[in-house]
């Protein structure tokens, strides 16, 4: 059960990972890319990393705004976009994971990875995306992606957390 063929257009990462999860009907996929010793060319917050290539003919992005998530107990900015498939639309959730912090915000993530450098404590950080097919029904995506977010974000939050802990 595959909730689209969808994958960002976002490069330089060292591993990544993609999974699709059904709850009471309801389905939302996971996207994670993830950064390690970032250089010219492999780094998680740059102008070349798109949710979609400008000119990919299978997927179109139609809007992007903003949203807040509850994530590992807090509620966070996230980035909100809205895409266009051949078959299906998309809802999806955007943020960084940089050294235990979450934001959305590229300035912000680019002064967390620095931050990181000058105490020692490495680049390490990962692309977190949720996205969910949006309905007939207005607001399903977003109920989807709220509800995934506060349930499952810990369980995110450990797993890359025991990365970064396991690259030392």
């Amino acid at each position: 059960m595959q909730v689209a063929d969808y994958r960002p257009r976002y490069s330089g990462f060292v591993a990544e990972s993609q999974q699709s999860f059904e709850k009471d009907g309801r389905k939302v996929g996971v996207y994670v890319a993830y950064y390690r010793a970032q250089r010219k060319g492999s780094e998680l917050v740059t102008s070349e990393n798109l949710l979609t290539a400008r000119n990919n003919a299978q997927w179109k992005l139609l809007d992007e705004t903003t949203d807040t998530v509850d994530w590992d107990g807090r509620n966070i900015g996230v980035g909100r976009a809205a895409l266009a498939g051949r078959d299906v639309r998309l809802q999806l959730y955007k943020l960084y994971w940089i050294a235990g912090h979450a934001t959305s915000n590229d300035y912000v993530a680019k002064l967390l990875l620095g931050w990181s450098r000058l105490l020692g404590r490495g680049d390490d950080a990962a692309l977190v995306m949720l996205y969910a097919p949006m309905t007939e029904r207005s607001g399903d995506a977003r109920s989807s992606l709220q509800a995934f977010g506060a349930q499952m974000s810990p369980s995110i939050a450990r797993a890359l957390d025991a990365t970064r802990a396991g690259g030392d």
